[in-house]
């Protein structure tokens, strides 16, 4: 338990409610004893001693009992620092009251009294721990001051025995001291953790609150149903959608209805796949002939048993029948309604022949919906569908009538906007203003079932003008500049230049030396050691690709990784990674105990992946424990499913498996709590501001804490100063890598390194 829990105003405050809530059973038990005493000695002690004693116990104890009664009531007014002194000062007077008492009263020559106020001790000491050990301090000092005289009296006797007693009652103190700081600690402990079930009931309420309101209010059919098909709950929607009633739904037999076309849809749910069905549906209440678009999804029960499926239903009938009287397929796109590619074609070539004539200028905009696989691939293709109409819909509201929204197929969407200037500068302007536009349209979220999501475009624009002919490469110029604005970092807006399609023309020319690479071993491996954050000792390492290039040097990743990623030379690539760190790591075996190595989202989705890294590792007698792969978090959520199934599988092999970046992408706990981790790395951009940025430094705790609740361990990137590893030893983050230990060596420099801080 850390200090900073212990030194919150809560657990002060419950430290404090407890202290006073034990009060008064120990004070009875203080008094009893105490009058028990009093009776006993009162024939061999000075009476107006004892009577003043017991008398100051009674009253001292009285007081501290009406104390504790009125804070207990919420009477006092005092500052909790303030209660918390009077109540310990009260306590170690009543311990001096008590030690003193007994110290002076205690007789020299009668051993049958002296096992007397021996056990009276005992029990008031254990009665101590029992009672005080709220406050770990008040516990120990009481303690010392209650047994101390009392040992030393028994010492001063000076016989074989008394001075045996004496230190078994030493003992018994360091005892009593041990125990009450380990009863302390547990009631920390348990105070804490009831502080965070208590938090978790809260949020577990208000999310079963927020997800009844959107279940019932969300504007698409949901109904659920158990493994009889005997309907459990159903919207507004879903009633309104079937012109039925919601009362007359629940409990409604879907084995019994009339039409059972949807039937297998929900079948396959119960044997844990998801199900489809679009098409014509007979409703049986309302009699009437509907079409619908219907996604069901098997619901579990809290021990992961199937207890029935959730099914999700649009109404699509107005849709067919527009397709059976408008048959515009060809020229629209049928799920936005925007032009499609044909149309998109049509009218450009049309605006080319205009523009010709008055020789004036209208621009192209290429646009991207950022990281919408992932979204669509993890939270499902009728999402995605959602998200793209949400887009056509703004969009179309800020479009003129004369300018063209088409949408090129999956994210891609292009805007034509028409004779815009005479001069091409505020044809530019002009277009830029729409692309603003379009961002900022995109910043308001977008609400689906339980999702909340925000979007963000790439955007590329290119002028047209009586000096383009040719629409594929003016789509092309679009395309190259929309990526371009992917480089960037997505969410952003960038015009086309001349030098991007030469950078296109550069990037074949780096495949091809990619190959000569990996023909010609140019490829090099560095190694940045992984360190344990409370010892300081190198338990690890990262194998870090570098490339030898004949002529420009070394190059780092970052600068060939994407477009091996793109080209598929990632595959080749990632098996000489494995292939070399296995050889690599014979070196260095016995100086730690893995190295990491960065998996490709191309290279973990192969079938045969865990059959050829098993593979490679037996080749080199290498234990599959000895390497740590290092997964992104699009990687994990491609496909979650197999993901999770190749993860098992991978560990069950040896492997460790961690996620890389964590903090930078989608970060959902939903599936991340689903996932079998055994290590997060903090991105390196959340590391660099943690003393500077607060809100940085409350991510990375976040974190922390996150992990700890699904039980990875953490390991922190890019710490580069020593005030980093301080600030993360604090948070109890276990291990850290970065340049404040080493940055990446070769294999021979590593092992050399790894030997120097060996020695010293």
């Amino acid at each position: 338990m850390t200090k900073t829990n212990e030194s919150t105003l809560e657990v002060r405050e419950e430290l404090m409610h407890l202290a006073s809530s034990n009060l008064f059973s120990s004070s009875l038990a203080v008094i009893l004893n105490a009058i028990i005493v009093s009776i006993i000695f009162w024939n061999i002690a000075d009476k107006t001693f004892l009577s003043l004693w017991l008398l100051a116990i009674i009253i001292l104890l009285t007081l501290r009992n009406i104390q504790a009664k009125s804070y207990l009531k919420t009477i006092q007014k005092q500052s909790l620092e303030s209660l918390e002194k009077s109540f310990k000062g009260k306590a170690l007077l009543t311990s001096v009251i008590i030690s003193a008492g007994i110290f002076f009263m205690f007789p020299a020559d009668k051993p049958y009294h002296q096992a007397f106020l021996t056990m009276i001790m005992a029990g008031l000491s254990a009665g101590t721990v029992m009672s005080l050990s709220v406050y770990k301090d008040l516990a120990r000092n009481y303690l010392l001051i209650l047994l101390i005289p009392f040992t030393f009296a028994m010492y001063q006797l000076g016989s074989e025995i008394h001075i045996l007693m004496a230190v078994l009652i030493a003992l018994f103190l360091m005892l009593l001291i041990t125990f009450s700081k380990k009863y302390h600690d547990k009631i920390i402990e348990l105070i804490t953790s009831n502080m965070l079930v208590l938090e978790s009931e809260k949020e577990l309420k208000l999310s079963e609150s927020y997800f009844t309101s959107i279940f019932k209010e969300v504007p698409i059919g949901v109904f659920t149903y158990d493994k009889d098909l005997i309907i459990t709950e159903a919207n507004n929607s879903i009633s309104e959608l079937l012109n039925t009633p919601v009362h007359k739904l629940i409990n409604l037999d879907i084995k019994l209805a009339n039409d059972q076309s949807i039937r297998p849809s929900l079948d396959v749910t119960l044997h844990g796949e998801k199900g489809y069905y679009e098409g014509s549906y007979h409703t049986q209440i309302s009699n009437e002939t509907i079409w619908i678009k219907m996604q069901a999804v098997p619901m579990y029960d809290i021990n992961n048993n199937i207890k029935g499926g959730l099914g999700i239903v649009e109404d699509i009938t107005g849709r067919i029948q527009a397709d059976e009287k408008i048959r515009h397929q060809a020229f629209y796109d049928h799920l936005t309604g925007l032009a499609n590619r044909l149309t998109l074609n049509d009218r450009l070539e049309q605006q080319l022949a205009r523009l010709a004539r008055h020789d004036r200028y209208g621009s192209i905009l290429f646009i991207d919906l950022d990281n919408f696989k992932t979204i669509n691939d993890s939270l499902g293709h009728h999402i995605g569908d959602i998200l793209l109409k949400t887009f056509a819909k703004r969009a179309s509201t800020i479009m003129r009538k004369e300018d063209t929204i088409a949408r090129l197929g999956g994210d891609e969407f292009v805007i034509l906007l028409s004779d815009l200037s005479d001069n091409k500068n505020h044809a530019l302007e002009y277009s830029h203003n729409v692309a603003k536009k379009l961002h900022k349209l995109m910043k308001e979220p977008i609400e689906m079932e339980e999702h909340t999501l925000y979007i963000t475009l790439s955007i590329g624009i290119t002028t047209i003008s009586k000096e383009e002919e040719d629409i594929n490469v003016i789509l092309k110029h679009a395309d190259i500049a929309m990526y371009k604005a992917k480089q960037l970092g997505r969410n952003t807006t960038c015009f086309f230049e001349q030098e991007m399609s030469e950078k296109i023309e550069s990037q074949l020319l780096l495949g091809s030396e990619l190959r000569e690479a990996l023909k010609h071993n140019q490829f090099e491996l560095y190694y940045q050691p992984i360190v344990e954050t409370k010892s300081s000792h190198i338990t690890s390492c990262e194998a870090l690709i570098r490339w030898n290039h004949p002529t420009r040097g070394v190059i780092y990743p970052d600068d060939f990784i994407p477009y091996a990623e793109e080209s598929g030379l990632i595959l080749s690539i990632g098996d000489w990674v494995i292939e070399r760190t296995c050889i690599d790591y014979k070196k260095i075996k016995n100086k730690i105990k893995n190295i990491s190595i960065n998996i490709s989202s191309k290279q973990f989705n192969q079938d045969n992946f865990v059959t050829k890294i098993l593979k490679t590792t037996q080749e080199y007698s290498v234990d599959p424990s000895a390497l740590k792969l290092e997964l992104t978090e699009s990687v994990a959520l491609d496909n979650l499913l197999a993901t999770t199934d190749k993860m098992n599988l991978l560990k069950s092999h040896g492997f460790t498996i961690a996620m890389d970046d964590f903090g930078t992408g989608y970060s959902s706990l939903s599936y991340l709590k689903n996932l079998p981790f055994d290590f997060l790395k903090i991105d390196r951009s959340f590391i660099q501001n943690i003393l500077d940025n607060e809100d940085d430094a409350s991510l990375v705790k976040t974190i922390l804490t996150i992990s700890k609740q699904f039980n990875f361990e953490v390991i922190a990137e890019g710490v580069e100063e020593k005030e980093h590893v301080d600030f993360l030893k604090d948070l109890n983050c276990e291990y850290y890598q970065g340049y404040v230990m080493s940055k990446a060596l070769p294999v021979n420099k590593f092992e050399k390194f790894l030997n120097d801080r060996e020695v010293s």
